[in-house]
Parts: C-alpha cells; sequence; structure tokens
C-alpha cells in the first residue's frame, strides 16, 4: 500500500482487505468511511468468500445516529471484537439487528483514525464460526488498521486537491494573476501539478510543460533573487508559514519581469509539499516606485543627488 501510487490506491485497498480476509479465515472484509457532513456511513470496499452476500450495496449513506453504541465502542477501543452477536448488550439492540440481518456471528472491528479522529472501519464478519483473537493477532490487526489509515488518508487528500485543482480551473481565467499549485516531492524534485495558462503571459513557459517539472520556471529568476526565493520556500516548508516574496525574472523573449508570490504550504501524506497561491506581474508598480525614488532625490535636470539623499546619507 505504501508503494502505491494515488492511481492504483482503490485496486490496492482492495487486495490488502482480500488478503487480510483469507488470513483472518473471514467470510467477508470491508472497509467503511464515514462521511462528517453528512453524518452517514458508507461501505467503500468489500471483499466476500464465494456464496457470501455482499453488503456493500445495502450499506451506503446510513446514518451514524443508529449505530450509536458502536461509534462509542470505536472511540475507546482500538479493537473491537465481538465474539457472539447474539450476547450484545440491550443498548447494542439496533446493531444486532442488523449483524442478524447480514447473516453475521462474530465480528473483528477496527477503527481508522484519520486526522486524530475515527474516520473509518475496517471490518470481518464470521458467518459460522465465534472468533476471538489472542494478543498477537489483535496487535497484527492493529498495524494493518494503521496501515489502511493512512493509505486511506492518502486517498482523501489526493480527492481534496483534485477538488481544488477543478475549482481552480473553473476561476482561474477571471484572475489577473497567476494561480498555481506549486509541489515538491521528498527527493527534490518539483512540478506545478496546477498552473493557470497566464503563465505564458509573465514567464513565456507552457502551463503542459511546468506541470511535469518547474525547474524552466525556477532558472528564470534572477540569480541575485533565487537565493532569497528558495531561502523563503524552505522557511516556509520547515515553519509552514505562508510565502511570500518578490522576484526578477528574466523571460524566455529578454525581458525583465519583477514577479509577486504568494502561497500557503500544506503537507501531504508522502511527506511531499504543495503550495497554493499566486504570480502576480507587478514590473509596472516596481518601475512607477522607482520613478517615485528618482524624483525624491535626484535633480530631474542634471541627474545628480539633490539636497534630500545627501542629507539622509
Amino acid at each position: 500500500l505504501s508503494r502505491s501510487t494515488v492511481d492504483e490506491l482503490d485496486g490496492s485497498i482492495h487486495s490488502f482487505i482480500a488478503e487480510l480476509g483469507d488470513r483472518l479465515d473471514a467470510d467477508r472484509s470491508y472497509l467503511i468511511m464515514f462521511d462528517e457532513a453528512t453524518q452517514t456511513i458508507s461501505i467503500t470496499h468489500e471483499a466476500c468468500r464465494n456464496g457470501v452476500t455482499p453488503q456493500r450495496d445495502a450499506i451506503q449513506n446510513v446514518p451514524m445516529a443508529r449505530f450509536q453504541w458502536l461509534m462509542g465502542q470505536l472511540q475507546t477501543l482500538p479493537v473491537l471484537v465481538i465474539p457472539e452477536v447474539e450476547e450484545l448488550p440491550s443498548e447494542a439492540e439496533e446493531e444486532k439487528l442488523e449483524f442478524q440481518r447480514e447473516g453475521i456471528r462474530s465480528l473483528v472491528l477496527v477503527g481508522l483514525k484519520l486526522e486524530g479522529q475515527v474516520r473509518g472501519i475496517l471490518g470481518f464478519d464470521f458467518l459460522q464460526q465465534s472468533r476471538v483473537l489472542d494478543s498477537e493477532t489483535e496487535e497484527f490487526v492493529l498495524q494493518v488498521g494503521e496501515v489502511l489509515g493512512a493509505s486511506v488518508h492518502r486517498q482523501i487528500l489526493a480527492s481534496r486537491n483534485v477538488r481544488f485543482e477543478n475549482s481552480l480551473y473553473r476561476y482561474s481565467d477571471q484572475f489577473p494573476g497567476v494561480i498555481f499549485q506549486f509541489r515538491m516531492y521528498p527527493g527534490g524534485h518539483v512540478t506545478f501539478p496546477f498552473i493557470s495558462e497566464k503563465v505564458e503571459d509573465i514567464f513565456g513557459l507552457s502551463a503542459d510543460q511546468l506541470s511535469k517539472d518547474a525547474q524552466p520556471l525556477l532558472n528564470l529568476i534572477e540569480d541575485e533573487d533565487k537565493v532569497s526565493f528558495l531561502e523563503k520556500v524552505d522557511e516556509s516548508r520547515r515553519c509552514m508559514t505562508p510565502f511570500e516574496t518578490s522576484f526578477r525574472a528574466c523571460k524566455s523573449d529578454g525581458t525583465m519581469a519583477w514577479v509577486e508570490a504568494r502561497s500557503v504550504p500544506a503537507r501531504l501524506a508522502d511527506d511531499s509539499m504543495t503550495w497554493h497561491g499566486y504570480f502576480f506581474d507587478v514590473t509596472d508598480r516596481k518601475q512607477s516606485e522607482s520613478e517615485i525614488e528618482k524624483l525624491a532625490f535626484y535633480d530631474p535636470l542634471t541627474g545628480l543627488p539633490n539636497r534630500r539623499l545627501l542629507r539622509d546619507r
């Protein structure tokens, strides 16, 4: 799972759950995810022994409030083992009825923690046998639950990024600057997974080119400004603080542009970093500031320093 790419994760999770079910001799193994917005639960992945009825279609968008006893148990117990469904306490009557409907005799459930909260369940159903776990097996199940939780977290983050990128695509043409998502991988490789088409107006580079490698854009930064630029990127990465700077860039046509950059960092599950922000061409503003400074400190006729500049020095 840890070596799977984001695109491979869905299939890898299914295979992982199926292998775990075989190892525990379970009749049905599955992943249930919680939807905090709607307060519902749904089976997202399921593997069944031959002849066992799948429950994925039946358990979609089921209200969490229906299973209050189960939710409470998962918040306090890392692994919940139910050897006999028939022996569940009276306060678990709703859960008992559901398990009986599914033909379950015994269950093993692991709460999956995402961002510090239980947001899912790794479950194993046993239809004929009464299942208990020894300490070694319970520790194993807990560890694989942590691995699965980390992988699901990666999938959720990837989904969030896709939604973010889609919203950027929708509105980027209306923004006067260049909207971007900049990503730095643990090995140091950098890309722009998303950068609006207006990047070509400022830097003379295509969005498609930069989506694979951000280095051509970084190479355009003036050497005098590049050291400060990279130092601020590193500070933002280490301290998780906003990145803000201005720099000069030599465009592909040979002209010089002043560019303002602002972005906010986020750390991804694979330890890579991503920044969401914008570039803005501030060349005209910088030229105006330079003209104002020149008028304030130099004689307009001779070009020599005036009294104010000499006094300030």
